[in-house]
């Protein structure tokens, strides 16, 4: 065996490595819903990321040793050998993603060549094999359907999660009989565990997601969700990674397609914990996109970001995110201060209210591409990350995140009903943020975005912290008002950086007129001390 052959074995043994302590890491997700065994680890998005990374940099040791000095030609022996070893490989395009990991590794910054790599091709025909069962009118309380489920449960009330389910299948597609056809392996996230198909009759075929909870009498159904609408908010962008086994993520990925057909492909690998092969989906869609003749970067709408620029395709769903070199007063934050706040941001639960973004580096593009005042102002704001090469733009370093509608625009644009509605709803943002232990930091409405669907996102990072670090407070009374300076500069009183006054939010978050009053009307006490100390108070103790 030559050593070519000797490199691609160690590469494909590294990755089915790591594919068998991933498919581990769901079965102890799928342990720890069972057993309510909440602390088990691993539990994190973070752990995913890392067993990769890992492995990657075990390799790179291995190839190393093997061999001290990879030139281009001596790894196109070794993708050839590679190719050959997928050629009896049951599920090879995840094993690719893998490769690419690790010549990237080697060549990102040293050579352009895409001949290195192997490029994006999925069995998208490819379906995971389901089970099925029949639900009538007649169907008998039994342990029948739940037996199919591949796990260990005590059922709180079999016989009505039996009865739920057949009101639902039968009431909601009018029928005598619906077949139930789904993937037995369930999604878990968090402490909850869901069931995904779809109800199948002679004239309907519909999305379907059961989510179970765990409860101290045992497991129980705690809502049903059917139709691709509902069931496509199990799956937001805005939402924690599942924990699914399979051995087969591209055939798992087309059959959820068949669920949700208008979910974007590279979203669903994401959100199944598959995100580098999502990434690698994502570039694909982005380099078709990219290479229109009509295709131009521009400024993304919205008032200039003082940490951040931000820049789009018109007419494509997502935006680039760029750090600049320095922030703009009064920001005052360092390049790697963002950057840890956005891994905080991926490896914490982000509850449905933060934008998830995925990380990009050393990208290539024509410079034709970019708006000539776009370009001028990357080179002049973000000039370490942005570098012309001849006709081309180097981005050395970005994100890409979900396009939403600024929800400062949202509410100029949009009637009154609607622009209440998303006011609302900012403020039930900033609270469900707060009860799974964020704090925005910036809570102005210029950091806030509206999905096509109307949900309110929250996506500026830089000042973001957990609310337990924060020191919550209201201003000094003065007996006196010559006591206080009305006119200096600095408080009269010593502040911390830690130190958030509430009582401040009314000025500055939302101007004065109807939308102000709505907003204090629903959301009124979080412009008290109370209200965040309170909360405060109850994360510390549920911490201990």
């Amino acid at each position: 065996m030559n050593i070519y052959d000797v490199l691609a074995k160690r590469i494909l043994d590294f990755y089915t490595s790591y594919k068998s302590d991933f498919n581990n890491s769901c079965k102890i997700a799928k342990t720890r819903f069972e057993k309510k065994t909440w602390t088990l680890d691993p539990a994190t998005t973070s752990f995913r990321i890392k067993l990769y990374n890992d492995y990657l940099e075990g390799l790179n040791h291995e190839i190393v040793k093997l061999l001290p000095e990879v030139d281009v030609n001596t790894w196109l022996a070794i993708k050839q050998s590679y190719e050959n070893l997928l050629l009896t490989f049951a599920y090879p395009e995840h094993a690719r993603t893998f490769f690419n990991s690790i010549a990237r590794f080697y060549f990102y910054s040293t050579y352009d060549g895409r001949d290195i790599y192997f490029e994006l091709v999925e069995d998208e025909n490819r379906i995971i094999p389901t089970k099925k069962f029949t639900i009538t009118h007649s169907t008998k309380y039994t342990s029948t359907f739940f037996s199919l489920i591949a796990w260990k449960v005590v059922h709180q009330n079999l016989i009505h999660d039996t009865a739920a389910l057949q009101q639902m299948a039968i009431g909601t597609q009018h029928q005598s009989e619906v077949i139930l056809e789904f993937y037995e392996e369930l999604f878990y996230r968090n402490k909850k565990a869901y069931l995904l198909g779809r109800f199948l009759s002679k004239e309907l075929s519909q999305a379907v997601a059961i989510k179970f909870a765990q409860t101290d009498a045992g497991v129980m159904i705690e809502e049903i969700l059917i139709g691709e609408g509902k069931v496509k908010k199990v799956f937001e962008f805005t939402r924690s990674y599942f924990w699914v086994n399979t051995e087969d993520p591209v055939a798992l990925v087309n059959y959820l397609l068949k669920l949700m057909p208008s979910k974007p492909r590279e979203q669903l690998f994401i959100n199944i914990g598959y995100i580098k092969h999502g990434k690698s989906v994502q570039y694909h869609h982005l380099m078709k996109a990219l290479s229109k003749p009509s295709a131009q970067l521009v400024v993304a709408p919205g008032i200039r970001g003082l940490v951040m620029q931000v820049f789009t395709l018109p007419e494509y769903h997502l935006v680039f995110k760029m750090i600049k070199d320095k922030c703009s007063p009064p920001k005052n934050v360092t390049k790697n201060h963002v950057k840890n706040r956005y891994q905080f941001v991926g490896n914490h639960d982000r509850v449905g209210r933060i934008a998830d973004t995925q990380e990009y580096h050393h990208l290539k593009l024509d410079k034709k591409i970019f708006e000539p005042n776009l370009l001028a102002d990357l080179l002049a704001q973000s000039s370490e990350e942005v570098k012309l090469k001849g006709e081309s733009v180097v981005l050395r370093h970005f994100y890409l995140e979900r396009k939403m509608v600024p929800l400062d625009i949202y509410i100029q644009n949009n009637a009154d009903r609607k622009s209440i509605e998303a006011i609302i709803d900012y403020g039930n943002a900033i609270k469900e943020l707060a009860e799974a232990n964020i704090f925005p930091g910036d809570l102005l409405i210029k950091n806030f975005g509206v999905t096509s669907d109307g949900k309110v996102i929250f996506y500026d990072y830089d000042e973001i912290v957990k609310v337990t670090e924060c020191n919550f407070r209201v201003f000094p009374e003065y007996d006196d008002d010559d006591d206080l300076d009305y006119y200096s500069a600095e408080p009269s009183f010593h502040v911390s950086p830690e130190d958030i006054f509430p009582q401040e939010f009314e000025k500055f978050l939302i101007p004065n007129g109807i939308l102000k009053d709505v907003f204090i009307k629903n959301h009124g006490d979080l412009f008290t001390q109370k209200y965040w100390q309170d909360l405060k108070e109850r994360l510390e103790i549920a911490t201990v």
